[in-house]
């Protein structure tokens, strides 16, 4: 939006909900902008008839948020698909960590598939820009302003490319209501709901269109049921502390009120494996110097990492973690969901009930509902020794009988998408 309408509208609106509020409206997609949208689908379904080649880009920004991994890989061999990845900039987090991100996941992604690109060419210091090299995109996340343009909805939609968004997490959190109203979103060609909780509140309180929604699953949990399971003779037990200690907009995070317990766990139960699994953000955070710094962060994972029940992952695929689990203590957003489809107990580490209310939507609370909860040290120790130990999990059956509700096309998510998409193209 022009600075000068920015600035009047800070004048003239004082209140800060509704100038946003206003500012949004005034950024949404034009009649042009739909009509160009509109033409562009139908170039898209006119080109798939002639030739019967769609150039799918699937934008992802980091390695371990690869909701479209297994519809990536089934494209490569489908027929009508020439699929390619390409590794694109997150620029929340300054610049050396963009770079760094960047390397890492296009080192990943290389090593494991064909056609990636990386977004970023060092030497000229330009970005790629996917105009005229592909026809279709899976946009990795539909926020606005944290990565180059090229990648964003409206930039793919203005140059005549559709793109749909496949969510890389379940919204668990009252913060997305917000989200759903970011003046992009219209420019989606679809949206590809995980579960009826999110459907639901789209249809009622975003500016999404209806015919661009699909209630279709939740891909990224599909490839759990790939998964190796292997033979073995101790317990295993995953600690997942999530990244949010800013006290910002989501504040899941106990990692403050833990971070000691953590490293006495592994000396506590020498007889259990332990496998620390921060989110990939949470160690960006702390080496930032208004929480720990590089070098106490540096210490920390150095000594978590020291022991020989311990086994740090920094980042990746993490459904054989899963799989070969025996439970999980953690205080993350889509963990609370995923893991339930182990079948295997979860406990749930949480604040105080005014924070409570105010982190987690109504879907997330029902999630919580069948976690053995935590709210100190002695209910981490007691769902170890109880629940994981001894087997008294009496949350067993709420746990089944929810995730029945949960289990919308698994494991077939990623094919009810890929059929869709064909249907939608006059491809089938």
């Amino acid at each position: 939006m022009d600075k000068n309408i920015a600035q009047l509208l800070t004048c003239i609106i004082p209140v800060k909900s509704l100038r946003k509020k206003l500012r949004n409206r005034l950024c949404l997609p034009s009649a042009k902008d739909y009509t160009n949208l509109q033409t562009a689908i139908k170039v898209l379904k006119q080109k798939a008839q002639k030739e019967g080649k769609i150039k799918v880009a699937f934008l992802v920004m980091v390695d371990g948020m690869f909701p479209s991994q297994k519809l990536y890989e089934m494209m490569l061999e489908d027929k009508y698909f020439e699929p390619f990845i390409i590794v694109i900039p997150c620029f929340s987090y300054g610049q050396e960590n963009t770079v760094e991100q960047l390397k890492k996941v296009y080192s990943k992604l290389k090593y494991k598939y064909k056609n990636v690109i990386c977004s970023y060419n060092f030497e000229t210091k330009q970005y790629f820009n996917l105009k005229d090299e592909c026809d279709l995109a899976c946009v990795c996340n539909p926020y606005n302003g944290i990565t180059h343009k090229y990648y964003q909805l409206k930039y793919l939609a203005k140059n005549n490319i559709p793109s749909f968004y496949i969510p890389y997490g379940y919204t668990v959190s009252n913060y997305y209501k917000d989200f759903y109203n970011e003046p992009q979103m219209p420019y989606l060609w679809k949206y590809f709901a995980e579960n009826e909780f999110t459907y639901k509140e789209l249809l009622e309180n975003s500016y999404i269109k209806k015919e661009s929604l699909v209630l279709s699953g939740y891909t990224k949990i599909d490839r759990l049921a790939d998964t190796i399971k292997t033979q073995k003779d101790r317990k295993t037990i995953i600690i997942a502390p999530h990244h949010t200690i800013d006290d910002g907009l989501i504040n899941f995070s106990t990692f403050t009120n833990y971070y000691d317990f953590f490293i006495k766990l592994p000396q506590m139960y020498p007889d259990i494996d332990f496998i620390f699994r921060p989110h990939p953000l949470l160690k960006i955070k702390l080496e930032d110097e208004k929480h720990w710094g590089k070098e106490k962060t540096k210490r920390y994972f150095e000594l978590i990492s020291s022991y020989k029940n311990v086994e740090y992952q920094d980042g990746g695929d993490y459904f054989s973690a899963f799989a070969n689990s025996d439970g999980i203590i953690h205080d993350c957003g889509s963990f609370m969901a995923e893991y339930l489809f182990t079948k295997k107990p979860a406990c749930y580490l949480l604040k105080n009930t005014i924070e409570n209310q105010k982190n987690y939507n109504d879907f997330a609370k029902e999630c919580i509902s069948v976690h053995y909860k935590a709210f100190f040290q002695k209910d981490i120790t007691n769902f170890i020794e109880n629940v994981v130990i001894n087997g008294n999990d009496f949350l067993k059956e709420e746990r089944k009988n929810f995730l029945e509700k949960l289990k919308i096309n698994y494991p077939k998510t990623s094919q009810k998408i890929l059929n869709y998409i064909k249907k939608e193209l006059n491809l089938d």
